[in-house]
């Protein structure tokens, strides 16, 4: 029997074996200057955190003052909406309904500080925002000179894999002079690098979600935006988000931008054959039902549901069979609540699991899970029908 099976990489996905080697070999190097200083102890960790925005801004083909760290991509949504509203003259935020509850949560907390009316964008039934809607919705703002002061639309769904039209959107509200903040966390990585190529006015991503150590994140702000700072209290990051940097963390997320930017193709590949193949074999169970698009999807997601049996159940079993997958629904440590997202779909909003795949995943591991997974729900039926 194999033990130990992760399959929950949209979470969290383990530390690559290069940014281990990495952290570590800077850990031995036991810098200890602030990088604000102009002592050459601070010149030394200044020079390891620009190298590494270095990389990141190389990633995404933008310019290094383009970046801006932050703790995660949670605090990178949170800067952007603040900073966008605090700026915007315009009265309306449009948000699709796939949104992060970092997006959302934010936007109402904002939206409610800076006196703005707030838009939300239905979603279909494999979990695309309705891009007609939405642009409805910026001409009508526009019409009655509310104005727009953000668009949020993240690239891929978190829950569901689904892949948004990003490019089918951007160059409409670019003409309009409206503003688009992209959550990219779940797509970077497991996307074609030339959707990233977008340009938005913000665009957020997590280290923790490709291989570098938690705690860290990066905002992407486009040319020419000025930034307001959520927090106050330093000059860091020119003077955009104070505190003094995360070095460990910084370093930790060029690292591994810097081995994905080698490996994406082939990375991409291998987790899409093996979501492929796990798909072609869900749908031959009786009673399961693939959740998302099949065809405009991230190559590392897989979301599903049983008919008639709820998703808890099924996670605790498969977790008692040494396997951690996640629930779409909205976790916390003692309930799994329904799913909004779901909901929004017109789906069961407390029946989907999520598979995720990433750069440690076997097939064994698949083939594992999948016999399991059956075993699982044959076990419920008996239960169901005693």
């Amino acid at each position: 029997m194999i033990n130990n099976i992760y399959l929950d990489h949209a979470s969290s996905t383990p530390l690559r074996e290069r940014v281990k080697l990495e952290v570590k070999r800077l850990v031995d190097l036991e810098l200890v200057g602030d990088p604000g200083r102009v002592h050459s102890s601070g010149l030394e960790v200044r020079e390891v955190i620009e190298s590494a925005r270095e990389r990141v801004a190389s990633f995404f083909s933008v310019k290094s003052r383009q970046i801006i760290f932050t703790s995660s991509g949670t605090e990178s949504n949170a800067i952007a909406i603040f900073s966008a509203l605090a700026n915007a003259t315009g009265k309306t935020v449009i948000v699709s309904k796939g949104e992060h509850s970092s997006v959302k949560l934010n936007v109402e907390t904002f939206g409610k500080l800076f006196n703005k009316e707030i838009v939300d964008i239905s979603l279909d039934q494999e979990g695309h925002a309705n891009l007609g809607e939405l642009i409805d919705s910026v001409e009508d703002a526009i019409k009655t000179a509310k104005g727009v002061a953000l668009v949020c639309l993240q690239l891929v769904n978190h829950e569901v894999g689904t892949l948004q039209d990003i490019e089918g959107i951007i160059n409409v509200l670019a003409e309009l002079n409206v503003p688009l903040m992209v959550d990219a966390s779940s797509a970077v990585g497991h996307v074609d690098k030339g959707l990233l190529d977008i340009s938005p006015a913000y665009l957020s991503i997590s280290g923790h979600k490709l291989g570098a150590l938690q705690g860290v994140g990066a905002l992407i702000v486009k040319k020419g935006l000025t930034l307001q700072p959520l927090l106050k209290g330093g000059s860091q990051e020119r003077n955009r988000r104070p505190g003094i940097e995360n070095l460990f963390g910084i370093h930790s997320l060029g690292v591994a931008l810097d081995e994905l930017s080698q490996n994406l193709d082939f990375e991409i590949e291998r987790s899409r054959n093996q979501t492929t193949y796990l798909i072609e074999k869900l749908s031959q169970i009786e009673d399961v039902e693939i959740f998302g698009s099949l065809t405009k999807r991230a190559s590392h997601i897989v979301a599903l549901g049983v008919n008639g049996i709820e998703a808890e159940p099924i996670l605790l079993a498969l977790d008692q069979r040494g396997i951690a997958v996640h629930s779409g629904s909205s976790c916390s440590s003692e309930t799994l609540e329904p799913s909004p997202i779901l909901e929004s779909m017109g789906k069961k909003a407390d029946s989907s699991l999520r598979v995720s795949v990433g750069w440690t995943t076997n097939i064994s591991e698949i083939d594992y899970f999948l016999e399991s997974f059956l075993d699982c729900i044959e076990d419920f039926k008996k239960l169901r029908k005693s």
